[in-house]
This record gives structure tokens, C-alpha cells and sequence, in this order.
């Protein structure tokens, strides 16, 4: 078996898609993006239809130029789904560009702490002590050489009280503190001003001799960048309410006025559809979307037969030896996702070795294309599978 690891690549090496137009379009909307103003390009696409591989390739091309100096940072929003956009988000570019955190940056990853009640816990062993302590102290009382037994028993009632008194209260329970982290709150602002000064800081020009001087202050991060893009990307494997989030806190580091692009491949469709939700009409939807992206790039949807030919390029290059009856229902039954036909084969590969295991060679070649339609039943439509 050869499994398929699902992941951007260069298209250069390979396209099954036909998806070098789109990125040598991508190239040329980057290369000539203003140059005093942040400017936000959309790649629009479904769930994978190969937009992390367009962006790949642009990327690698890009960075490798000589006459320019442009560096990508790649922001995963699926990776930090569950953390603070705004501060994962700097953290990635402080590191990304080399700098040292100030105090500030750090005040961010900081969460203070918080008493929120006390808590009392009886302490069995001081108390088994306490009692050993007590019953000494009767038996000393009673020792004395005192005629009047009443003085006797009033005394030990009375020491005996006032120490067992005195000593569960003060003593015998243990004082536990119940403590709460939070993260600190911060104002948008803080982010924003933290976020300006790392990116103004990369993208103006210092000659060999400003650099030194910056380099003895201390101050090491990347210099001399020409133009910067940020890339936000996978929010189509963010569920749709987080997606439109990103956006709108996105639009907080817009407001940065230098050769900064924001890269943003997104499902569309999917982000319509959630505003929608949102009791807005489809043309608010589509006018937010306006306002956001400064230019976009459809990828638009695949043929029948380029999702075949993508198919049998895929079974060649791994040799997965499906037969054309198998490798003609997977791509027509997924024949808007190639991602979907990528992980269909890795299952089926493994669904006929296990078929192979109790039924032999024979039966599997026989009845490959059978167990394929029953796989994708069993996959997409269980409840009649069940059936």
C-alpha cells in the first residue's frame, strides 16, 4: 500500500490540476500591488481545490527573486483555532521577522492570576494529635493532689473545651486557595501599535552602516525587507463562524500604510452562506466581501473530466494500480473535491487489503470496483449501508 500525503506542492513539479494560471496570475497581482498602502488579496476556491499549492508555488518563486527581496509569513488559522487571534497572530510574526520580544509583546502571552474563594480541609492527622494532647491533659488534671472533685472536674472541662475549641478553629483545618488564571485583556490598539512598529521597522531600507549600529543596539530582527505578505491560511478549515471572525479581526491590521499584502485563501461560498446566517442578505454579504479584498482570483469549479484526469495521474504516480471502472466512480462521486478523492483512495487501499487478507488476490481484482461503490456508500450514506 501507498498512501497519499495530503499537502501543498510545488506546481512546477506537480500539476494535476491545471493550476499554473492561477498562480502566475497570484505572481503578477503580488509583484504589482501598491507600494504605499496594505492591500488584501483574495484566492477563492472550495475546500480543496488546491489553493495552499498555488500560494506554495508563488511563494517559492517569489522569495527566491534577486533583484527584490519579498517574504511570505504563513499564518495557519486551523493550527491556532482554539487560541487568541491577536496574539498568536503577533507571536508568528515576531518570529517570523526575528524580534526580540519588549516588554509589551510579553505582557500579551502573560495571563493573571485571580483568588476566587478559600477553601478549608480537615486535617485528620493534626487532629488525632490534638486529642492524644487533650486526653494527657485530663489525666495530669486529675493527678493533682485536689481534695474537691468538683474543682477538679470544672477544671478539666474547662481546659479541655478551650483547647478543643481553640485548636479546630485554628488549626486543624488547612486553608487551600482556590486560584483562577485569565488572560489579561488588552485594547485592539496595543496589538495594532505593537504590529506596526515589528513591520515598519522590517520594511525600511537601512544601508550596511545603519544596519551595525541597529545590530550593536540589540535590535536583531530582518531588515531591508522590500515587500511583505502575509498569508492567512486553512479558514476554510475553520468552521464558518470562526472564518468570518478572522476577517473582521483581520481588518484591525489593516490600517498599516507600506509594502504589506494580505494573502487570504478562502471558500467563499462558505463565508457568504455564514453572513447569510447572520440574517444579512446576500448582497450585504457579497458587499463585505468587496470591502475586505482589494482584488480576487476565482478558482473556478472543475470539469467531470479533469477530475478523471486527475485521478489516473494520481493512481500513476503512485502506482495504486486501480483499474479505469474504479479510478471513473471515485471522480465522479467526488468530482468537486480533489482532496476527498485523496483520501478516498488511501481508505480504499486499505478496505482491499482487508478484503485480500480473507478472500485472496483473485477476488479483489474480480470485484475491485464493487467494494469501491460499497466503500462510498459506507462513507457517504451510512444509514443504508446499515440496510
Amino acid at each position: 500500500m501507498k498512501y497519499i500525503i495530503d499537502k501543498e506542492t510545488n506546481l512546477k513539479e506537480n500539476d494535476f490540476l491545471n493550476s499554473k494560471c492561477y498562480a502566475n496570475t497570484l505572481k503578477n497581482v503580488l509583484e504589482n500591488s501598491p507600494k504605499n498602502s496594505a492591500f488584501t488579496v483574495g484566492l477563492f476556491g472550495e475546500w480543496g481545490s488546491g489553493k495552499s499549492s498555488i500560494i506554495e508555488t508563488v511563494k517559492t518563486e517569489l522569495e527566491s527573486r534577486e533583484d527584490k527581496k519579498i517574504k511570505f509569513i504563513v499564518y495557519d488559522a486551523w493550527k491556532y483555532a482554539n487560541d487568541s487571534f491577536r496574539r498568536m497572530f503577533l507571536l508568528k510574526i515576531q518570529e517570523s521577522l526575528n524580534f526580540k520580544r519588549t516588554d509589551l509583546m510579553n505582557s500579551f502571552y502573560l495571563n493573571e492570576s485571580e483568588d476566587v474563594e478559600i477553601r478549608h480541609k480537615l486535617s485528620i492527622g493534626k487532629l488525632i494529635i490534638i486529642f492524644l494532647i487533650l486526653v494527657v491533659g485530663l489525666i495530669i488534671v486529675n493527678s493533682i493532689p485536689i481534695d474537691n472533685t468538683n474543682i477538679k472536674l470544672s477544671l478539666s472541662i474547662i481546659i479541655n473545651f478551650l483547647g478543643l475549641f481553640a485548636t479546630i478553629f485554628f488549626k486543624v483545618f488547612d486553608e487551600f486557595k482556590v486560584n483562577v488564571q485569565k488572560p489579561r485583556l488588552f485594547a485592539p490598539e496595543q496589538f495594532e501599535e505593537c504590529f506596526k512598529e515589528m513591520i515598519s521597522k522590517s520594511l525600511k531600507c537601512y544601508s550596511k552602516a545603519g544596519q551595525i549600529i541597529k545590530w550593536v543596539q540589540g535590535e536583531h530582527y530582518e531588515k531591508n525587507i522590500d515587500k511583505l505578505i502575509i498569508v492567512i491560511d486553512n479558514i476554510d478549515r475553520c468552521n464558518k463562524e470562526l472564518a468570518y471572525e478572522l476577517l473582521t479581526d483581520t481588518k484591525s491590521f489593516l490600517g498599516y500604510n507600506g509594502n504589506l499584502v494580505f494573502l487570504i485563501p478562502v471558500d467563499d461560498e462558505a463565508l457568504k452562506q455564514h453572513i447569510l446566517n447572520s440574517k444579512a442578505c446576500n448582497k450585504e454579504a457579497e458587499e463585505f466581501l468587496r470591502k475586505f479584498f482589494n482584488v480576487t482570483i476565482r478558482i473556478k469549479p472543475l470539469k467531470a473530466i479533469e477530475l478523471f484526469d486527475f485521478s489516473n495521474s494520481i493512481n500513476k504516480k503512485y502506482n495504486l494500480n486501480f483499474n479505469p471502472d474504479t479510478i471513473d466512480i471515485v471522480s465522479n462521486e467526488y468530482a468537486s473535491n480533489p482532496r476527498r478523492i485523496i483520501q478516498f483512495f488511501n481508505n480504499l487501499q486499505t478496505e482491499l487489503h482487508n478484503q485480500e487478507i480473507n478472500f485472496g488476490k483473485e477476488f479483489i481484482k474480480k470485484y475491485e470496483s464493487l467494494i469501491c461503490k460499497v466503500l462510498i456508500l459506507r462513507e457517504e450514506w451510512p444509514e443504508y449501508y446499515k440496510l
